[in-house]
């Protein structure tokens, strides 16, 4: 079995300096993770992870409501960790001959060194490749041999044959399977279609988006291109492949709405959706042709939803986009990094990135896992989503403080690692599902109001007695007479009147007083009526519009709509 430890210190030398990462160290160097014929030892989806040992063997761990963990289990809970199906450490479903894997939203590929290509999980528009949509909690065998490389997007699923032959399944809505099928046509294919005869090297699958390399270096792309992400300046969907650059072209990563790709001279070369700098141009200008963010020495790259991360030759980890949950490995709990910042200074050799955490995989085959853990996606054996809380309290007596606190801790911490402490005077009282006491110690990073008005970031040491921790629930305490409430599930708000609340993530909100079961209904100026509920929030019903998810980025106005599916934003 694999080492799992949270406190496992490996990488901790690399970590720039200063950093606080929402890191965990979840393999160790004895554990033989490593690359095979030019592919990652590792696979990052939405909210699961898959891992491949020197021994061939194929290890799952995460979210399983559709059973792309391979293990022949699946449900569940979408929003919450599921002790029955989930997984929050690895679990062994192979036990030899994995060649190469790759991950989706909620299915997983396997290709095997016979050149087999296997597949598990969500199978709605037929993703797997089997010719049903029925969702399959164990691995079935869409081809018998011949395969070279495969890649799973959002709901659509690529593999490249022995011959050069490329070939997809799954959604089609935008193009993403190149098949030339014309607009409102064919939106998904249950049986696997040939997209290219001969010549391609290499495939990459977004979310409703691709691109593949030929052997003569050429980039190529077809799907979604709303914002620019396939690179040929023209922001139209393309139903069949489209040349984006004639040759020179080594590695390819295409990720929510964005693309990224490395030329043979080591520049990294970016395209498409730039809302929270996930291109790492210094602008958030969405760009439909490509621009160069780093001139030479990239040796490897990887693409989430609002955030890329790239490996330079001198083995750093660079990243840049989207903060939020931790995802970029630098420190910050939320905002966004518009050009790139070294996260580790030495050591890797790749990059895996999933929707909102990703993996380094060291040249001593040390994993390092980085970002949201709600699933236990991680595999550090952590997870979020209990409704048991602990409090425990630090105190801080310069400057005095009248808001409240975020903290972010060094292992990773589950559903929301931005959430907040409550005051009693000057001491700070977090509270926290207690299965995030993996360590006995803790960083804080403190970001608070002062009482002349500034904010202050820095990083404070929190000890927790395992011993003599106390159960509580404090519901909404005040802070202060600022008119700061903190409310332990709904988080920091400013309550101006009886009806009327402000919140950092949704605005101005008017609470209806009556009940409805679990939950408020609230009403949002820019968003009509909202149902919250302790065991819901942060994700919220929106009426009329289904279940949307708002994260805690202050005046971002963003929520995720699984029904688009993607980040809306609003005024």
């Amino acid at each position: 079995m694999p080492t799992i430890s949270p406190d496992q210190p490996s990488f901790s030398k690399n970590l720039a300096a200063g950093s606080l990462v929402t890191t965990l160290s979840i393999v160790d160097s004895d554990s033989g993770l490593e690359e095979y014929m030019g592919n990652k030892g590792m696979a990052t989806g939405s909210t699961h992870s898959l891992f491949i040992k020197v021994d061939g063997s194929l290890w799952a761990t995460g979210n399983n409501l559709s059973g792309q963990l391979c293990d022949g289990n699946s449900g569940g809970d979408y929003w919450d960790f599921d002790v029955g199906v989930d997984r929050n450490s690895p679990i062994l479903v192979v036990e030899s001959g994995v060649k190469a894997v790759s991950a989706g939203e909620e299915h997983s590929l396997v290709l095997m060194e016979n050149g087999s290509l296997w597949a598990a999980g969500g199978n709605q528009y037929g993703q797997l490749g089997n010719g049903t949509t029925d969702d399959s909690p164990n691995l079935s065998r869409i081809l018998a041999s011949g395969v070279v490389a495969c890649s799973a997007g959002l709901q659509h699923s690529l593999y490249v044959l022995s011959d050069g032959s490329l070939w997809g399944m799954g959604l089609n809505e935008w193009g993403a399977l190149g098949d030339g099928s014309e607009e409102g046509q064919n939106l998904w294919q249950m049986d696997p279609v040939k997209v290219v005869d001969s010549g391609v090297t290499a495939c990459s699958a977004g979310k409703e988006h691709s691109l593949f390399t030929k052997s003569d270096g050429s980039l190529w792309a077809m799907g979604a291109n709303n914002f620019g992400q396939l690179g040929d300046g023209t922001g139209i969907d393309q139903y069949s492949p489209v040349k984006i650059r004639d040759s020179g072209v080594k590695a390819i990563a295409a990720g929510g709405s964005h693309s990224l790709f490395v030329m043979s001279d080591g520049s990294l070369w970016a395209m498409g959706d730039n809302f929270a700098g996930q291109l790492g141009d210094g602008t958030q200008e969405d760009r439909l042709l490509p621009v160069q963010i780093v001139p030479f020495g990239v040796m490897d790259v990887a693409a989430g939803e609002l955030y890329s991360v790239y490996v330079l030759s001198d083995g750093s980890v660079w990243s840049m986009g989207w903060a939020h949950l931790g995802r970029l490995g630098n420190g910050a709990s939320f905002g966004n990094e518009l050009s790139p910042v070294q996260v580790i200074d030495g050591g890797i050799t790749k990059v895996s990135a999933g929707q909102d955490h990703w993996f380094a995989l060291g040249a001593d085959h040390t994993l390092l896992g980085i970002g949201l853990n709600y699933h236990g996606q991680l595999g550090a054996g952590v997870s979020g989503g209990s409704a048991s809380q602990f409090s425990v309290g630090i105190d801080y007596s310069e400057p005095t403080l009248v808001s409240g606190v975020q903290y972010s801790l060094s292992g990773s911490v589950g559903d929301d690692d931005a959430q907040f402490f409550t005051l009693s005077g000057n001491r700070l009282f977090l509270s926290a599902p207690v299965n995030f006491l993996g360590r006995s110690s803790y960083t804080v990073q403190v970001l608070a109001l002062t009482e002349d008005g500034q904010y202050i970031d820095e990083f404070l040491a929190l000890d927790v007695d395992l011993e003599n921790l106390s159960d509580s629930n404090p519901g909404a305490v005040p802070l202060g007479s600022s008119g700061w409430v903190f409310q332990d599930w709904f988080g920091l708000y400013y309550s101006g009147s009886p009806s009327w609340i402000y919140h950092g993530a949704t605005g101005w909100l008017y609470l209806d007083n009556d009940p409805a079961g679990e939950g408020y209904w609230v009403w949002s100026l820019g968003l009509g009526w909202l149902w919250v509920a302790p065991a819901h929030y942060p994700w919220t019903y929106r009426n009329g519009h289904g279940w949307v998810y708002f994260p805690w980025v202050p005046s971002a106005r963003v929520y995720y709509d699984p029904g688009v599916p993607g980040w809306v934003g609003w005024e």
